[in-house]
């Protein structure tokens, strides 16, 4: 029984991928494309990668005084889109945790270099993403 359970599950899930990634490797992708993909074969990158985006962050990211004053702390989750010339745009908050961190997360956000565009079927496409902007009071 254990084989049956472990093998629908393995079936289950490479069908999954299948579909998944049968979405992804239809999409018609050209380079007038103004699609948003939410995976590529190749994802952006940040110039440095991850290391790279930690060290942005703490070098421009201030706590604001008001969440400093009132002890707030959490994550902003953010939403963006890094396009095919490696732009930063259409910055949002998913959810913020107010005190004048969601702002300061859309400020840093907008001084973010450009990033390597991410590449779908050999062409740079469109890629959005959901990032977490961790603030904690030391």
């Amino acid at each position: 029984m254990k084989k049956i359970i472990t093998l629908s599950v393995f079936i289950f899930l490479g069908n999954l991928y299948a579909q998944v990634m049968g979405r992804v490797d239809s999409v018609a992708v050209t380079e007038s494309s103004g699609e948003v993909l939410m995976y590529a074969e190749q994802m952006p990158e940040f110039p440095g990668g991850e290391e790279g985006v930690w060290k942005f962050l703490g070098d421009n990211l201030n706590y604001p005084d008001k969440a400093r004053n009132k002890g707030i702390e959490g994550k902003v989750w953010t939403s963006f889109v890094i396009d095919k010339n490696g732009v930063v745009k259409d910055i949002e908050i998913v959810s913020g945790i107010g005190g004048g961190c969601d702002e300061e997360a859309l400020r840093v956000l907008k001084l973010m270099p450009a990033w390597k565009p991410g590449i779908q079927n050999g062409i740079p496409v469109n890629v959005k993403f959901r990032f977490p902007i961790n603030f904690a009071l030391r």
